[in-house]
């Protein structure tokens, strides 16, 4: 496989199904490896200067990090059957639901895993099985457990989890697939017969933590719909559908949007806020902290706090500028479905200083 992309990803990683998912529709020929704890110091760190996965090696040996840069990169070169809606209205929703997949879903699957003792315990034997597949399997779990088990679990505060918000996110991720169960009635994808970016971002949780881990997967599998759409993704027939006539987004997922708007924008914004005060202080910083301190969200009515993270700009920067670079007969069309889910008025969000990405790492646009 001389000629293959090699992807780096463990199966209990959301984002490296994310990607293994998306090059398994597309018929990309690859290599689907594992890493272990030698792959992580003479490949991964090697070549992005940290652990972290997945990341891709093209056959011209160039380096892709991060799922979002990784599918962009694949759907240049391979453009068919693409992921893209060719309407504006349905390539806004797309990229909006792998904003809402990526960024604040992680709430959900840092919660299912690491509040169930079983899913704890299930993590950390295959944290150490995927590591350390040489030592004995007795020993994977306390290997595991220690090689990142506890610092996964330290990301529970992190994301805003605690005993006040966890009934919250439970009611949350119900009624999330009780919305995908209704919409899976009439359509096999989230915008037709054909998966789009969002699929391949929402199935990424839904499938490595929530299905997946044991003590949760329960949730999946009281909903059959929802796990036949896990598992077309997860091994795609190869069968290739349209997307939904007339530039539609199904009144099925309106609930979706209409969450995402109501609790996920704010810190959106707030994040917005924190950079360019950040970069007000530090004029001449050619990077940015990870964090920038806490802001208070709303789960359901339940206030938190949770980390403002830098990242989340960068992407939120997808769907504005796709957005904001519509001709004005195409933003008036996604206009009427804005409105529809109350989001008309967050994608009017101004961003002063703009993020790019740079050496693997997040940095201010204007250090380029």
């Amino acid at each position: 496989m001389s000629g293959a992309y090699r992807h780096y990803g463990w199966e209990c990683s959301p984002y490296s199904s994310k990607t293994r998912s998306y090059l398994r529709f597309k018929g990309i020929e690859h290599q689907d490896i594992y890493p272990t704890i030698i792959d992580f110091k003479r490949v991964i760190v090697k070549r992005l200067g940290y652990l972290v996965m997945p990341m891709v090696i093209t056959p011209d040996d160039e380096t892709l990090q991060d799922s979002s840069v990784i599918i962009d990169y694949l759907e240049e070169r391979f453009p068919e059957p693409s992921i893209h809606p060719p309407g504006p209205t349905q390539r806004l929703a797309s990229l909006l639901i792998e904003l809402n997949a990526d960024e604040w879903l992680p709430i959900i699957a840092m919660h299912t895993r690491w509040n169930d003792p079983q899913n704890s315990r299930f993590a950390d034997k295959e944290f150490g099985a995927n590591a350390l597949p040489w030592m004995p399997r007795f020993t994977h779990s306390y290997l595991g457990h220690h090689l990142a088990g506890l610092k996964m679990r330290s990301y529970r505060k992190v994301f805003g989890i605690t005993p006040d918000t966890q009934p919250a996110i439970d009611l949350w991720l119900e009624e999330l697939l009780d919305c995908l169960s209704e919409h899976f009635e009439t359509y096999p994808f989230l915008l037709g017969s054909r998966p789009c970016i969002g699929d391949f971002a929402l199935y990424g949780p839904l499938y490595a933590h929530v299905m997946r881990d044991p003590g949760s997967s329960h949730w999946v599998n009281r909903r059959p719909l929802v796990r036949a759409w896990i598992d077309r993704l997860r091994e795609p027939s190869g069968e290739v559908g349209d997307f939904v006539d007339n530039d539609e987004v199904p009144s099925t997922l309106d609930p979706l949007f209409r969450r995402m708007f109501r609790e996920q924008f704010p810190i959106l914004e707030q994040t917005v806020e924190r950079v360019s005060s950040w970069l007000k202080e530090h004029p001449n910083a050619s990077k940015l902290p990870r964090g920038l301190g806490e802001g208070e969200f709303t789960l359901g009515g339940v206030s938190g706090q949770r980390q403002i993270m830098t990242f989340q700009q960068w992407m939120l920067q997808r769907p504005l500028d796709y957005y904001k670079g519509l001709p004005e007969p195409d933003r008036e069309q996604t206009n009427h479905f804005l409105r529809k889910v109350g989001g008309l008025n967050a994608m009017q969000t101004h961003i002063p200083n703009r993020l790019t990405r740079r050496n693997f790492r997040i940095i201010p646009e204007l250090t380029t």
